[in-house]
């Protein structure tokens, strides 16, 4: 007969083995949950196989792969959404869209292979993208943009709708101690400048000639100096300027052309506007109703388990687990 504390001993020792190795096979087995979406996870051994498709087998950092997995758990809300509101896709358009690739499915296959890729896993992007389509358009029917709002947005961004002056320029520079430089262009006119600055075009001596066309004070200035673009944006058209010396070069310049600062009309610029607010508002409506459908339908991302060895992550997704299999 076994004492008590034996029994007990005994007890202990077996549950300690079971529970051992239960945990020896969590950890070697249980695969973390990335996301929810409904009955339907995406676990890591899964994500590890589709992540170098969606990423298109090149390198990627810690904050792309973040990122692909968000967008695709979002993917995949969106998708639940369409289905439970009867939502698809356009069969015609997929068609059109396909037929790119090949009028014929042997044309297809081959030009499909030649991308590394196959028609049906193209099928199936094209029904992804095409199922959101739908649902975005659905979802965001009824926005509007009023002309009220058009005008407000016009009067408070005017700045937006200002072209610049912009300017046509031909500019010669050389070192300060390019002594015969300086003597050629001394005699230089309007009507000789533009050649002179083609011939005396040589890296190997330090000189740059050439000429910008309708340039913007900012963009002259990346290629000159500040100091240099706002002179040559105060000189007059067609009269050769120089030499200006800014730190250890000369500087020869002639404005060929200029074009004035132009102010858009609200009338210009109106269906721009109505576009971009309206992409605005429906992105907007879009975006508020899909947080909506998170809780509605049981989206959940877990992007820390990626990083959680698979016992902590089997514990911390138990409470889903539980839903997805029973």
């Amino acid at each position: 007969m076994m004492k008590t504390w034996q029994k007990w001993l005994v007890s202990c020792t077996l549950v300690v083995a079971v529970l051992g190795g239960a945990a020896y096979g969590i950890h070697a087995r249980y695969q973390p949950l990335l996301f929810v979406v409904g009955n339907e996870a995406m676990r890591q051994a899964e994500w590890t196989d589709l992540r170098p498709e969606l990423l298109a087998g090149i390198p990627y950092t810690r904050s792309d792969d973040l990122q692909t997995l968000e967008r695709r758990s979002m993917e995949e809300l969106i998708l639940s959404a369409a289905k439970k509101n009867g939502v698809t896709y356009d069969e015609k358009i997929l068609n059109q869209q396909l037929s790119q690739f090949g009028s014929t499915p042997d044309e297809r296959a081959q030009k499909l292979a030649e991308m590394n890729t196959t028609e049906a896993k193209v099928r199936v992007n094209y029904e992804r993208s095409l199922t959101a389509f739908a649902l975005k358009t659905m979802m965001t029917a009824d926005v509007k943009v009023s002309e009220d709002e058009i005008n407000t947005y016009y009067e408070q961004n005017k700045g937006l709708f200002l072209a610049p002056e912009f300017r046509s320029v031909y500019y010669l520079r050389g070192k300060v101690s390019d002594t015969e430089l300086v003597n050629t262009l001394s005699g230089a006119t309007a009507t000789t400048f533009p050649d002179l600055v083609k011939s005396y075009n040589d890296e190997a001596k330090n000189r740059t000639g050439t000429w910008h066309e309708l340039d913007g004070l900012d963009h002259l200035t990346s290629h000159t100096s500040q100091r240099v673009a706002e002179v040559a944006f105060q000189a007059p058209l067609n009269k050769v300027v120089g030499p200006f010396q800014d730190n250890d070069w000369n500087y020869w310049y002639m404005i060929s052309e200029i074009k004035e600062p132009h102010q858009f009309t609200l009338m210009e610029e109106r269906d721009k506007i109505q576009s971009s607010l309206l992409q605005e508002k429906q992105l907007a409506k879009y975006r508020a109703w899909l947080e909506t459908q998170k809780e509605i339908i049981g989206y959940h991302y877990f992007p820390e388990n990626l990083d959680r060895e698979p016992l902590r992550a089997f514990w911390h997704d138990l409470p889903q687990n539980f839903k997805i299999w029973f």
